[in-house]
Protein backbone atom coordinates (compact mmCIF):
# COMPACT_ATOMS: atom_id res chain seq x y z
CA UNK A 1 0.00 0.00 0.00
CA UNK A 2 2.95 2.48 1.05
CA UNK A 3 4.36 1.71 -2.46
CA UNK A 4 1.09 2.95 -4.45
CA UNK A 5 0.47 5.77 -2.00
CA UNK A 6 3.65 7.09 -3.02
CA UNK A 7 3.44 6.17 -6.61
CA UNK A 8 0.59 8.19 -7.91
CA UNK A 9 -1.36 11.01 -6.67
CA UNK A 10 -3.19 10.45 -2.92
CA UNK A 11 -6.78 10.90 -4.35
CA UNK A 12 -5.77 9.04 -7.06
CA UNK A 13 -5.04 6.06 -5.42
CA UNK A 14 -7.87 5.99 -2.69
CA UNK A 15 -10.50 6.50 -5.71
CA UNK A 16 -9.19 3.74 -7.55
CA UNK A 17 -9.12 1.60 -4.40
CA UNK A 18 -12.24 2.46 -2.97
CA UNK A 19 -14.17 2.56 -6.44
CA UNK A 20 -12.32 -0.59 -7.55
CA UNK A 21 -13.21 -2.80 -4.37
CA UNK A 22 -16.50 -1.82 -4.23
CA UNK A 23 -17.06 -3.31 -8.31
CA UNK A 24 -15.17 -6.36 -6.60
CA UNK A 25 -17.47 -6.81 -4.24
CA UNK A 26 -20.14 -6.09 -6.34
CA UNK A 27 -19.41 -8.85 -8.79
CA UNK A 28 -18.97 -11.05 -5.66
CA UNK A 29 -22.41 -10.38 -4.03
CA UNK A 30 -23.71 -10.89 -7.89
CA UNK A 31 -22.29 -13.72 -8.23
CA UNK A 32 -23.51 -15.32 -5.27
CA UNK A 33 -27.02 -14.63 -5.83
CA UNK A 34 -27.79 -11.73 -3.69
CA UNK A 35 -29.51 -8.59 -4.47
CA UNK A 36 -27.98 -5.48 -4.70
CA UNK A 37 -30.42 -3.58 -3.55
CA UNK A 38 -30.08 -1.75 0.18
CA UNK A 39 -32.87 -1.47 2.30
CA UNK A 40 -34.14 2.03 3.34
CA UNK A 41 -33.61 0.97 7.41
CA UNK A 42 -29.75 0.20 6.78
CA UNK A 43 -29.18 3.95 4.75
CA UNK A 44 -28.20 5.73 8.07
CA UNK A 45 -25.71 2.83 8.97
CA UNK A 46 -24.21 2.38 5.87
CA UNK A 47 -23.43 5.80 5.41
CA UNK A 48 -21.47 6.65 8.91
CA UNK A 49 -20.04 3.03 7.95
CA UNK A 50 -18.69 4.76 4.62
CA UNK A 51 -18.01 7.91 6.17
CA UNK A 52 -15.83 6.40 8.67
CA UNK A 53 -14.24 3.55 6.87
CA UNK A 54 -14.95 3.96 3.39
CA UNK A 55 -13.17 7.68 3.62
CA UNK A 56 -11.82 8.81 6.74
CA UNK A 57 -9.83 5.66 7.09
CA UNK A 58 -8.68 5.51 3.94
CA UNK A 59 -7.67 9.54 3.83
CA UNK A 60 -6.06 9.48 6.78
CA UNK A 61 -4.28 6.34 6.28
CA UNK A 62 -2.92 6.84 2.84
CA UNK A 63 -1.22 10.27 4.39
CA UNK A 64 0.06 8.83 7.40
CA UNK A 65 1.67 6.18 4.81
CA UNK A 66 3.07 8.73 2.88
CA UNK A 67 4.56 10.84 6.16
CA UNK A 68 5.94 7.66 8.11
CA UNK A 69 7.46 4.17 7.58
CA UNK A 70 5.68 1.50 6.96
CA UNK A 71 6.17 -0.15 10.19
CA UNK A 72 5.08 2.85 12.48
CA UNK A 73 2.06 3.31 10.46
CA UNK A 74 1.49 -0.39 10.86
CA UNK A 75 1.49 -0.50 14.42
CA UNK A 76 -0.61 2.88 14.74
CA UNK A 77 -3.78 1.50 12.38
CA UNK A 78 -3.52 -1.35 14.93
CA UNK A 79 -4.57 0.57 18.07
CA UNK A 80 -7.94 0.26 16.34
CA UNK A 81 -8.64 -2.73 18.64
CA UNK A 82 -7.16 -0.30 21.48
CA UNK A 83 -9.85 2.50 20.48
CA UNK A 84 -12.68 0.08 19.39
CA UNK A 85 -12.97 -0.94 22.97
CA UNK A 86 -13.05 2.16 24.56
CA UNK A 87 -15.87 3.17 22.42
CA UNK A 88 -17.78 -0.03 22.80
CA UNK A 89 -18.52 1.42 26.19
CA UNK A 90 -20.63 4.03 25.96
CA UNK A 91 -22.11 2.18 22.76
CA UNK A 92 -22.97 -1.33 23.12
CA UNK A 93 -22.64 -0.70 27.02
CA UNK A 94 -19.41 -3.37 27.66
CA UNK A 95 -18.22 -3.08 31.32
CA UNK A 96 -14.29 -3.30 31.02
CA UNK A 97 -12.36 -5.37 33.23
CA UNK A 98 -8.91 -4.34 35.01
CA UNK A 99 -6.86 -6.41 32.53
CA UNK A 100 -8.62 -4.22 29.99
CA UNK A 101 -7.93 -1.08 31.29
CA UNK A 102 -4.08 -2.40 32.05
CA UNK A 103 -4.37 -2.99 28.02
CA UNK A 104 -5.12 0.35 27.28
CA UNK A 105 -2.19 1.88 29.19
CA UNK A 106 0.42 -0.12 27.44
CA UNK A 107 -1.00 0.94 24.73
CA UNK A 108 -0.74 4.69 24.96
CA UNK A 109 2.68 3.38 25.76
CA UNK A 110 3.65 2.27 22.57
CA UNK A 111 2.64 5.30 21.25
CA UNK A 112 4.56 7.36 23.39
CA UNK A 113 7.43 5.63 22.24
CA UNK A 114 6.80 6.19 18.45
CA UNK A 115 6.13 9.97 19.67
CA UNK A 116 9.24 10.15 21.93
CA UNK A 117 11.30 9.00 19.21
CA UNK A 118 10.59 11.23 16.74
CA UNK A 119 10.02 14.35 18.95
CA UNK A 120 13.67 15.33 17.84
CA UNK A 121 13.34 14.21 14.27
CA UNK A 122 11.25 15.44 11.63
CA UNK A 123 8.32 17.97 12.88
CA UNK A 124 6.09 15.98 9.97
CA UNK A 125 6.89 12.48 11.85
CA UNK A 126 5.27 13.77 14.67
CA UNK A 127 2.22 14.48 12.35
CA UNK A 128 1.73 11.15 10.80
CA UNK A 129 1.70 9.59 14.14
CA UNK A 130 -1.42 11.33 15.21
CA UNK A 131 -3.00 11.12 11.57
CA UNK A 132 -2.46 7.74 11.62
CA UNK A 133 -4.20 7.29 15.10
CA UNK A 134 -6.88 9.29 13.59
CA UNK A 135 -7.34 6.66 10.94
CA UNK A 136 -7.15 3.93 13.44
CA UNK A 137 -10.03 5.61 15.72
CA UNK A 138 -12.11 6.02 12.46
CA UNK A 139 -11.68 2.26 11.77
CA UNK A 140 -12.69 1.36 15.37
CA UNK A 141 -15.67 3.76 14.98
CA UNK A 142 -17.03 2.36 11.69
CA UNK A 143 -16.27 -1.32 13.28
CA UNK A 144 -18.39 -0.70 16.48
CA UNK A 145 -21.09 0.80 13.89
CA UNK A 146 -20.82 -2.80 12.18
CA UNK A 147 -21.23 -4.56 15.45
CA UNK A 148 -24.29 -2.73 16.19
CA UNK A 149 -26.53 -2.99 13.46
CA UNK A 150 -28.59 -6.06 12.68
CA UNK A 151 -27.68 -5.79 9.04
CA UNK A 152 -29.55 -9.03 7.97
CA UNK A 153 -27.44 -8.96 4.71
CA UNK A 154 -24.82 -10.18 3.64
CA UNK A 155 -21.21 -8.48 4.20
CA UNK A 156 -20.00 -8.66 0.82
CA UNK A 157 -23.30 -6.08 -0.07
CA UNK A 158 -22.46 -4.01 3.13
CA UNK A 159 -19.12 -3.72 1.90
CA UNK A 160 -19.82 -3.07 -1.81
CA UNK A 161 -21.83 -0.29 -0.64
CA UNK A 162 -19.50 1.39 2.01
CA UNK A 163 -17.14 1.42 -0.51
CA UNK A 164 -19.18 2.79 -3.71
CA UNK A 165 -20.39 5.39 -0.82
CA UNK A 166 -16.74 6.58 0.05
CA UNK A 167 -15.43 6.25 -2.88
CA UNK A 168 -17.16 10.05 -4.03
CA UNK A 169 -15.51 12.62 -1.90
CA UNK A 170 -12.32 11.28 -3.51
CA UNK A 171 -13.89 11.66 -6.91
CA UNK A 172 -14.25 15.01 -6.61
CA UNK A 173 -10.76 15.82 -4.86
CA UNK A 174 -8.64 14.10 -7.53
CA UNK A 175 -9.92 16.15 -10.28
CA UNK A 176 -7.44 18.15 -9.92
CA UNK A 177 -4.81 15.59 -10.11
CA UNK A 178 -6.18 14.07 -13.38
CA UNK A 179 -4.06 16.96 -16.16
CA UNK A 180 -0.74 15.40 -15.14
CA UNK A 181 -1.57 11.88 -14.60
CA UNK A 182 0.49 9.22 -16.04
CA UNK A 183 0.44 5.53 -16.07
CA UNK A 184 2.05 4.45 -12.99
CA UNK A 185 4.75 1.82 -12.62
CA UNK A 186 4.37 -2.01 -12.94
CA UNK A 187 4.79 -2.23 -9.28
CA UNK A 188 2.57 0.30 -8.23
CA UNK A 189 -0.20 -1.20 -10.74
CA UNK A 190 0.46 -4.22 -8.75
CA UNK A 191 0.01 -2.77 -5.51
CA UNK A 192 -2.70 -0.84 -6.24
CA UNK A 193 -4.45 -4.34 -7.45
CA UNK A 194 -3.25 -5.75 -4.07
CA UNK A 195 -5.07 -2.74 -2.17
CA UNK A 196 -8.58 -3.16 -4.25
CA UNK A 197 -8.92 -6.91 -4.10
CA UNK A 198 -6.84 -8.49 -0.83
CA UNK A 199 -6.74 -5.23 1.26
CA UNK A 200 -10.31 -3.96 0.44
CA UNK A 201 -11.91 -5.96 -1.21
CA UNK A 202 -11.35 -9.14 1.11
CA UNK A 203 -9.80 -7.58 3.56
CA UNK A 204 -12.95 -5.93 5.29
CA UNK A 205 -15.50 -8.41 4.17
CA UNK A 206 -13.42 -11.36 6.24
CA UNK A 207 -13.39 -8.30 9.02
CA UNK A 208 -16.78 -7.58 8.62
CA UNK A 209 -17.45 -11.30 8.88
CA UNK A 210 -15.40 -12.08 11.76
CA UNK A 211 -16.68 -9.10 14.25
CA UNK A 212 -20.30 -10.32 12.93
CA UNK A 213 -19.43 -14.13 13.99
CA UNK A 214 -17.75 -13.30 17.25
CA UNK A 215 -17.58 -10.42 19.85
CA UNK A 216 -15.69 -8.09 19.55
CA UNK A 217 -12.93 -9.02 22.06
CA UNK A 218 -12.23 -12.38 19.95
CA UNK A 219 -12.42 -10.17 16.65
CA UNK A 220 -9.14 -8.86 17.62
CA UNK A 221 -7.46 -11.45 17.75
CA UNK A 222 -7.20 -11.76 14.12
CA UNK A 223 -5.77 -8.30 14.21
CA UNK A 224 -2.57 -8.87 16.16
CA UNK A 225 0.05 -10.67 12.98
CA UNK A 226 -0.82 -7.73 10.99
CA UNK A 227 1.50 -4.81 12.79
CA UNK A 228 4.28 -7.54 12.90
CA UNK A 229 4.04 -8.56 9.60
CA UNK A 230 3.50 -4.70 8.68
CA UNK A 231 7.23 -3.88 9.96
CA UNK A 232 8.73 -6.80 8.92
CA UNK A 233 7.72 -5.91 5.35
CA UNK A 234 8.55 -2.77 5.03
CA UNK A 235 11.95 -3.98 6.26
CA UNK A 236 12.17 -6.44 3.31
CA UNK A 237 10.52 -5.09 0.52
CA UNK A 238 11.09 -0.95 1.21
CA UNK A 239 14.48 -1.32 3.19
CA UNK A 240 12.90 0.49 5.91
CA UNK A 241 15.53 0.16 9.11
CA UNK A 242 13.52 -1.98 12.00
CA UNK A 243 15.32 -0.61 14.97
CA UNK A 244 14.95 -0.96 18.60
CA UNK A 245 12.04 1.66 18.79
CA UNK A 246 9.73 -0.55 16.31
CA UNK A 247 10.36 -3.12 18.57
CA UNK A 248 9.34 -1.91 21.29
CA UNK A 249 6.44 -0.33 20.32
CA UNK A 250 5.22 -3.75 18.41
CA UNK A 251 5.83 -5.44 21.88
CA UNK A 252 3.82 -2.84 23.66
CA UNK A 253 0.94 -2.93 21.05
CA UNK A 254 0.91 -7.18 21.13
CA UNK A 255 0.69 -7.12 24.60
CA UNK A 256 -2.18 -4.26 25.20
CA UNK A 257 -4.15 -6.26 22.85
CA UNK A 258 -2.93 -9.19 24.38
CA UNK A 259 -4.76 -8.04 27.46
CA UNK A 260 -8.16 -7.17 25.50
CA UNK A 261 -8.73 -10.34 24.22
CA UNK A 262 -8.07 -12.66 27.14
CA UNK A 263 -11.01 -14.36 28.70
CA UNK A 264 -12.69 -13.16 31.81
CA UNK A 265 -12.33 -14.47 35.10
CA UNK A 266 -14.89 -16.75 35.93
Amino acid sequence: MKIAAEGMPVFVYRFISAFGASIFMLIVTKATGHSLALPRRLWRPILLVAFFNGFTFLFLSALGLLILPSGHAAVMAYTMPLWAFLISIPVLHERPQAMQWIGLALGMAAIAVLLIDRLHGEDNAVTGIFVMGGAAVCWATGTIIVKKVDWQQPMSLIVTWQFLLGSLPFGLLMLKDLPGLEWPPTDVVLAVVYTVVLALGFGFWAWFKIVEMVPASVASLSVLAIPAIGVASGGFILGEVIGMTEIIALALLLGALATVVLPKPQ
